[in-house]
């Protein structure tokens, strides 16, 4: 069950749904104190609003996929 937890955690981290959004560093964060006008945001983007769907569904998927693993190793460890 640990490795399971394992991998699916490295997983988690490989399809991150929140990837239309810029992760800051520290140093970022400070700049963005100071932007008081606002013009300091980003975000990633996609060439077209259809692949950014496509990109969030099928992060949606994963996610899902991994909920139910994860749901079914916990059900079986406890029938142990």
């Amino acid at each position: 069950m640990a490795a399971l937890s394992s991998d699916l955690q490295e997983a988690d981290k490989a399809h991150m749904s929140d990837f239309l959004f810029a992760s800051p560093s520290f140093l970022v964060g400070v700049g963005r104190s100071l932007d008081l006008g606002g013009h300091f945001d980003g975000y990633n983007v996609s060439r077209t609003p259809e692949e950014a769907d496509a990109r969030a569904l099928g992060a949606d998927f994963l996610s899902v996929g991994r909920d139910l693993i994860r749901a079914l190793a916990e059900v079986t460890a406890k029938g142990e």
